[in-house]
């Protein structure tokens, strides 16, 4: 209790007539902390500003787990610890001896500075407008970060820049805890160059060539490593370097072309030429042609040359057995397949096609030439000799249910049968409209028909194809 109270107190009691051993004394009230240091900090002093509502008492401080003491206002400590601190202050009343409660405040010391941030990514070189990656072992910091002479300012990961000259530059970061500690900076150099070097062809063949090498010679001015690429053709850009030589080009047109690429990554423009080889002979014919006829339908299959001036082909087509080579020949097919189909084919007729392939000169090769005669699809074909009644066999046609098989001799018809299957045997006789006919000697021709539906309601389809055979 202050001096104040104390005298108030002995005064009532005079006037009331109330003994003074009954009056019981008040401790004193809990003082305020006003100022304290900032948590956490970067100091190991700390300095505390405190108050109380009784002006006529005295203090007592008390540091972490030390004892309380008399102090004065402001109570000053100098180097703590990094660590958790506390710090406690009670008011005493002098007369009473009576002590108020703790007032506490506390803070964390922390005068570690951050371990410097890692970098986790980097522009490339052509990049004008750069961005940056980095982070820091340590959890919970914060970042400043600068580019060149430009000052520190707070910046979190990624940090990008708009953009930037072509040149040396530098950028740096580092981390900040929350304490204020700030790490050594990090930093990262760099050359942005988005600049694409001058690239030019210094030698080529001449045009038209009649060499079937090339030589090229080729240089680009740019300040750092330059490496090049080259094709040929259609071919994917490689890498080359200068010269770069060609060997066994086919004839015809060629082009080559050539880059640059400097160190930072930027390609220049591709610069080309273009020039022909002479050519005055004809590629190597196709091989391996190859027929497969069904009924109404043919197809054609050969193999390219393995000239690499090969282009494409033409199928021609003539019809006749005898002279055909010297006869008509029409066009039905040009290009660069390995095939050829025929679709509503007559399968009646005598056929003879012929591939002929070109190189990119225009150059022809000799044609190769495939007969299709009109007796493929049947057994026995044209031209067999027998020396008895043979069994005529032929193709069976999806769909069909039933066939017609004619018979001539000496351009006579002498025989005409509905067979269900695909085949016939002849006999040495048999009878035909209302005659006795006897296979002899001398050369038969046979035609096939497929027919569809029944019997009554039939419809024949075009013919399947005729043979001839020679009975001996």
């Amino acid at each position: 209790m202050s001096r104040g109270r104390l005298f108030a107190a002995l005064l009532t009691a005079l006037v009331v007539g109330i003994p003074l051993a009954s009056a019981a004394p008040d401790p004193p009230p809990t003082p305020t902390i006003d100022l304290g240091p900032p948590n956490p900090s970067m100091s190991r002093d700390a300095s505390f500003t405190f108050s109380d509502s009784d002006p006529t008492v005295t203090f007592r401080c008390q540091m972490d787990d030390g004892g309380f003491e008399t102090c004065q206002n402001p109570a000053a400590y100098t180097g703590l610890a990094d660590g958790p601190h506390t710090f406690g202050v009670k008011a005493v009343d002098e007369a009473s001896m009576l002590e108020s409660g703790v007032a506490p405040y506390t803070w964390v010391i922390d005068t570690s500075s951050p371990p410097p941030p890692t970098i986790t990514g980097t522009p490339s070189p052509k990049d004008s407008t750069p961005t940056f990656g980095f982070a820091d072992s340590e959890g919970g910091v914060s970042f400043e970060c600068k580019l060149d002479s430009r000052p520190f300012t707070a910046c979190k990961s990624p940090k990008k820049y708009a953009r930037q000259a072509d040149g040396s530059h530098t950028f740096k970061v580092r981390a900040i805890d929350d304490a204020g500690n700030k790490s050594a900076a990090t930093s990262y150099t760099w050359t942005i160059d988005t600049v694409p070097p001058l690239l030019t062809i210094t030698q080529a063949p001449p045009n038209p060539s009649p060499d079937s090498t090339a030589h090229f010679e080729f240089r680009a001015t740019d300040a750092t490593r330059v490496t090049f690429a080259c094709r040929l053709d259609g071919a994917a850009f490689s890498p080359c370097s200068s010269p770069a030589s060609y060997s066994r080009l086919a004839p015809g047109a060629h082009t080559f072309a050539v880059r640059a690429t400097d160190a930072a990554g930027n390609s220049s423009a591709a610069a080309g030429y273009g020039w022909s080889v002479q050519d005055k002979v004809g590629p190597a014919t196709v091989s391996r042609v190859r027929r497969n006829v069904s009924y109404g339908l043919l197809k054609l299959a050969w193999r390219r040359p393995p000239d690499p001036d090969f282009d494409h082909v033409r199928v021609f087509v003539s019809k006749g057995q005898k002279g055909a080579k010297a006869r008509r020949q029409t066009l039905v097919y040009s290009g660069k397949a390995t095939h050829y189909t025929k679709r509503r084919f007559d399968n009646g007729t005598y056929y003879r096609f012929t591939v002929v392939g070109y190189d990119v000169a225009g150059n022809a090769s000799r044609g190769v030439s495939v007969a299709v005669p009109p007796s493929v699809l049947l057994r026995p074909q044209l031209g067999v000799v027998v020396h008895g009644p043979p069994r005529l066999v032929w193709a069976g046609v999806r769909g069909a249910s039933f066939y017609n098989v004619q018979l001539y001799r000496a351009g006579q018809k002498i025989l005409s049968a509905w067979p269900n299957r695909p085949r016939l045997t002849l006999k040495r006789r048999w009878s035909y409209s209302g005659h006795s006919m006897r296979l002899k000697k001398g050369t038969y021709s046979w035609f096939v028909w497929p027919a569809f539906g029944s019997r009554a309601t039939s419809r024949y389809g075009h013919l399947l194809g005729w043979s001839q055979f020679t009975v001996r």
